[in-house]
Formats: structure tokens, C-alpha cells, sequence
């Protein structure tokens, strides 16, 4: 059974040790690394690093809408393999997760969404 690992990058400095660890050990667990983006400094850890990695950014570029987004999102992530999805802020939105959720269901993918802190928890 594939896994695909939601890890939130939270905002910069507050990233939560579990989502460091997991983001950090996909290519030597042979998990391929998918990122949000890559032009946010949350990310900089990983682009600064030796990380094989992977963005979304062309499909934000290319999509038609966001339901065409999300459709190709699910199916880049829902694929038989195992993916680490570093994502910004606290997680993925309401229609994306449905998206993912619906594909991950229908092709036996587990889903583990890591905790995460917001802007909020940070500045406290």
C-alpha cells in the first residue's frame, strides 16, 4: 500500500520536528518529495539542500481552473508510490484534501496528515 505524507511547512522557524524528519528522510527512505512550491522562503531548507525534489508550481502555471488543478494535483500525488508532500502553512485546503481523499480511496493510498502550527501558534 502507497503513502502519501501531508507535511506542513508551517511558517518559517516553526516547522514541527515530525514534518522536518519526514521531508528530510524521503529521498533515503526512497519516497519521492513533492513540494507546494518552491518560491517561498519556508522551502529554503529544502532548495539550499541535496534533496531530489519536485514542484507543483508548472500545474499552478498550466491548470485551466482550480478544479483541473486539483484533479492533477491528486493524481501526481496519488500514484502508487510513496510521496512526501510539503505543503505551506498548516496543511492543504477544504477541496483539495476532498480531491486527494477521494483518489486515495479509490486506489487503497494511505494518508498521513502531520500536525502543524499557524501563523498564530508562531507568533505566540
Amino acid at each position: 500500500m502507497a503513502t502519501l505524507i501531508i507535511a506542513p511547512l508551517a511558517v518559517k522557524g516553526s516547522i514541527t520536528q515530525e514534518s522536518y524528519n519526514q521531508i528530510l528522510s524521503a529521498n533515503s527512505e526512497g519516497k519521492r518529495l513533492v513540494l507546494h512550491t518552491r518560491n517561498h522562503p519556508t522551502v529554503k531548507f529544502i532548495t539550499d539542500s541535496n534533496l531530489k525534489y519536485e514542484t507543483l508550481d508548472e500545474l499552478y502555471e498550466t491548470a485551466s481552473d482550480f478544479d483541473d488543478l486539483n484533479e492533477r494535483i491528486s493524481k501526481l500525488l496519488i500514484c502508487g508510490q510513496d510521496i512526501v508532500y510539503a505543503v505551506l502553512g498548516r496543511g492543504i485546503g477544504g477541496a483539495q484534501f476532498h480531491e486527494i481523499m477521494q483518489f486515495a480511496e479509490s486506489t487503497n493510498t494511505k494518508v498521513n496528515i502531520l500536525p502543524s502550527s499557524g501563523f498564530a501558534e508562531a507568533a505566540s
